[in-house]
């Protein structure tokens, strides 16, 4: 049983508005169009960060990290003429991090929320971080894939269930489905990372 990209449904900025507006208690956000600017601002926060070169940490999620990629030979798909493709940086999620770089945290990412979230309260940017960070876990329902312009696409990749062997002991065992979350970055992210 695979993962069906067409029946997934986006949800963007608007939405994680809408999540803000939700939450109103705890966010402090009571109207759409601040909801909207609030979302707005938490977004290029985030991508701020990255443009950078900082790895950032998401809670319960994964770290996103910036990923030098040296050039390689390639090959037009078309013609089969050869080229080199050049190299770049990208930014890929991953479950455990790199070691040789030190990430963003939570605490360094509310620091740079509250810079850019001034007119709220510590305990409102603390729940507007947390609403961000569950607002991309509802990937992990298969159902969503979450788009916010200018920054990227998490969307669930799907690992079937089936039978795996154990490296050490040889021992055949039956795995589970299982979901992940993954990360592809806008053109403009990677505009501006290159």
């Amino acid at each position: 049983m695979g993962l069906d990209a067409q029946a997934l449904t986006t949800l963007t900025r608007e939405k994680f508005a809408e999540s803000l507006v939700d939450n109103q208690g705890k966010t402090g956000v009571a109207t759409m169009s601040e909801a909207s600017e609030v979302a707005k601002s938490v977004i290029s926060t985030y991508q701020q960060a990255l443009i950078e070169g900082n790895p950032l940490i998401l809670s319960r999620i994964g770290h996103l990290v910036i990923l030098d990629k040296s050039a390689r030979p390639g090959r037009n798909p078309k013609t089969g003429e050869a080229y080199e493709i050049s190299a770049r940086r990208t930014v890929s999620l991953r479950k455990i991090p790199l070691k040789d770089k030190p990430y963003l945290k939570r605490q360094d990412m509310l620091a740079r929320l509250r810079v850019a979230l001034s007119d709220f309260s510590k305990l409102n940017i603390e729940a507007i971080y947390d609403v961000f960070h569950r607002f991309i876990q509802r990937v992990l329902d298969k159902k969503h894939r979450i788009e916010f312009r200018g920054f990227g696409v998490f969307y669930p990749v799907v690992r079937e269930a089936g039978e795996v062997r154990n490296p050490r002991t040889g021992e055949k065992t039956r795995s589970e489905e299982r979901v992940k979350i993954s990360f592809r970055p806008s053109r403009e992210l990677l505009g501006e990372l290159n």
